[in-house]
């Protein structure tokens, strides 16, 4: 089963800044930005969203990653081998 992975950890630190910035600029308080740092969040609002994605001038591609689970995929492989 594919999972949509944060990659926030990641462009903040290919762009040398902290969440403490990132709050700073786009207005997220830090305890939003906690969760997707960390890529343990359950959902999130698009506007927060856009906001990441403006303060970081990148697009929801980059900010996310479709990522197959590893025991998912063995599972379908092993049952219609």
């Amino acid at each position: 089963m594919a999972r949509i992975v944060s990659r926030l950890r990641i462009v903040l630190a290919e762009k040398n800044m902290t969440r403490v910035k990132l709050s700073a600029i786009s207005g997220i308080p830090l305890n939003t930005l906690a969760p997707l740092y960390h890529d343990k969040w359950q959902r999130v609002d698009r506007k927060t969203i856009d906001r990441i994605c403006t303060a970081l001038n990148i697009t929801y591609k980059e900010l996310f990653e479709n990522r197959e689970e590893q025991g998912d995929l063995f599972k379908f492989r092993n049952k219609y081998a």
